[in-house]
């Protein structure tokens, strides 16, 4: 029987931790032009700023998620609060939505060969060889996409309660979670206040701001 503590003073190091941020406007810029060019990731990748979904959640809705007729996903998972969510499609990810419908994958987000893809051949096969091209920082994880729809739907004023129910999160108000119920058009309203020609018009400012030669 050992009755003395012998690690009492052993001292471990601090675990860093990774630090989380959302994509800078300048970013989203840079999405969203290879998006307009034709950049299959950047496509997605534009959506997930969009629409705020994890990942994992991303690459396993289906055709069969999508209300055509309302223009949204129902989906999500790892919380109560976050399973069965129904997030608007903002229009300016709406082609995008339309074209990967058409392609009648076992999921939306689907192999060229119509197979459901993995999170981690996404990761490492697409997302992180475009932030390369394109010169942004590659150690950013898809996650940065959900900080993004996050830090987008306050900056432009989102209703808080709308906002955690896109999000997946829970209101932390017993009257919110259980009796109210959102509508549809309300939560497509929270979606729209992100204004995307804004940002990209932010963006272009700052570029012209830091080219332009100093006085």
């Amino acid at each position: 029987i050992v009755n003395k503590n012998y690690s009492q003073f052993v001292i471990l190091p601090k675990v860093e931790q990774k630090s989380k941020r959302a994509l800078t406007d300048i970013e989203v810029k840079k999405i969203f032009d290879s998006a307009k060019d034709g950049n299959k990731t950047a496509k997605w990748t534009l959506y997930l700023i969009l629409a705020g979904w994890r990942i994992g959640e991303l690459l396993e809705l289906t055709r069969f998620n999508y209300d055509s007729y309302e223009q949204l996903f129902i989906g999500g998972k790892k919380t109560a609060a976050g399973k069965n969510r129904r997030v608007p499609v903002h229009s300016a990810a709406q082609q995008i939505i339309n074209e990967q419908i058409r392609k009648n994958g076992k999921t939306v987000f689907c192999m060229e060969n119509g197979e459901q893809m993995t999170t981690d051949y996404f990761r490492r096969h697409m997302f992180t060889k475009m932030l390369e091209e394109l010169e942004i920082d590659s150690n950013l994880t898809p996650h940065a996409t959900r900080h993004t729809f996050a830090t987008l739907l306050k900056r432009f004023g989102a209703d808080d309660f709308y906002r955690k129910k896109l999000l997946g999160h829970s209101s932390g108000n017993v009257t919110d979670d259980v009796y109210t119920h959102e509508d549809i058009e309300s939560l497509r309203k929270a979606v729209e206040t992100i204004n995307l020609k804004g940002i990209i018009n932010s963006a272009q400012e700052k570029q012209s701001n830091a080219e332009r030669p100093a006085s």
